[in-house]
């Protein structure tokens, strides 16, 4: 038996718009995890309709830890990360974490012996010693070089760039695919990994009581995935995973917000803020087919300087549609005046965060100018 939470991965690239679906739906991650029956493998293809079922999704803002919209279609890729047995393995092996990401940016398989195929940051434990800054390297090699598909993975100890060795010497297993997911009804690239795990003795099933002794541990963990593109550019999401007692791997959907577009002073494009602007700014929450901004809590919104940890609450909201689209935004007014902290002579960038009515947290930023 294994414990299973997928999540997926969100990105944009350049400036281009997103292509929203007709009608509102927020569906929110419960970050439960499912139970999955039957073994993985570890060979860059989806061996059986239950290997990698019965698990919740979730999207994220690539380059960021922000969450996006679930369904959306500027999905970049799709994650899923698995506790439980390798089919390779005898039946009483210890179980492990496997890692299944599906890159929509990437079509072509084929890799050059040593070119750049991914790289995916995550902090691992070895002999005692915590390395933050680990990244294991994903490069082009010969069919069959590691598992069934071509590629060959390194391990970087402290993340500066340079292979300290292969990744099958620390227990790590690596292969790659092409195959259909939810991103796209064409294959895309699909990256499958097993990570032993480091676990306390007495941790909970399904681990044995003595614990394991792997590298990656428990707790909360961010993990940062970067793949090239069929364009040759590459392009990165980020995300944290939980492993908690009793083999539950969660993803953390209440502490990952979901970025929403703000429109400072809905009608002035320059986003200028006078001095006769701090004491009542209104400050407009974009809603989208996907994301209904008047469901934001209003008792939850705070607005300051990016940079400052000061922030100011909304003192009251209007529902109106301020950009034309046909969605009933919220224009959220702040009283800047009454923290003198949240608000700089030299403030660039806003931010307001907040939660909605489902209990999400929002979070949001745009460039302003002050005008003294």
């Amino acid at each position: 038996m294994s414990f299973i939470v997928k999540s997926r991965l969100v990105g944009r690239i350049g400036a281009v718009a997103a292509v929203w679906m007709a009608s509102f739906a927020l569906v929110s991650a419960s970050g439960n995890n499912s139970l999955l029956n039957g073994p993985v493998c570890v060979d860059g293809v989806n061996s059986s309709k239950s290997e990698w079922s019965g698990s919740t999704s979730a999207t994220f803002i690539s380059g960021s830890l922000y969450r996006g919209i679930p369904n959306s279609l500027d999905d970049n890729s799709e994650t899923t990360w698995a506790i439980g047995q390798d089919e390779d393995d005898p039946k009483n092996a210890p179980p492990a974490l496997f890692v299944r990401i599906f890159f929509r940016l990437r079509t072509n398989i084929n890799f050059a012996p040593g070119a750049f195929v991914g790289d995916v940051r995550f902090p691992v434990t070895i002999g005692g010693v915590l390395y933050p800054n680990f990244v294991l390297q994903l490069r082009g090699a010969a069919v069959g070089q590691m598992g069934e598909g071509p590629v060959a993975a390194y391990y970087d100890l402290n993340g500066d760039g340079l292979p300290d060795g292969d990744a099958t010497a620390l227990g790590i297993k690596a292969a790659l695919g092409l195959d259909v997911s939810e991103l796209a009804l064409y294959p895309v690239l699909e990256t499958e990994l097993k990570i032993p795990l480091l676990i306390p003795a007495h941790f909970g099933s399904p681990f044995p009581q003595k614990g394991l002794n792997g590298i990656y541990g428990v707790g909360s963990q961010v993990w940062s995935s970067v793949f090239a593109t069929d364009l040759g550019m590459n392009d990165q999401s980020e995300s944290i995973i939980t492993i908690l007692p009793g083999g539950v791997t969660q993803w953390d959907d209440k502490i990952v917000p979901i970025r929403v577009f703000l429109d400072v002073k809905p009608g002035n494009n320059d986003n200028n803020i006078g001095s006769t602007d701090t004491g009542n700014l209104p400050v407009a929450i974009l809603s989208t087919p996907t994301l209904d901004a008047t469901r934001s809590v209003l008792s939850s919104l705070t607005l300051g300087d990016v940079r400052s940890l000061q922030r100011v609450p909304a003192t009251k909201s209007i529902t109106k549609d301020v950009n034309g689209d046909g969605l009933p935004d919220l224009v959220a007014f702040f009283n800047l005046d009454s923290d003198s902290s949240a608000l700089a002579p030299d403030t660039q960038v806003l931010e307001l965060n907040g939660k909605l009515q489902s209990g999400d947290p929002i979070s949001g930023k745009q460039s302003v100018t002050l005008v003294h």
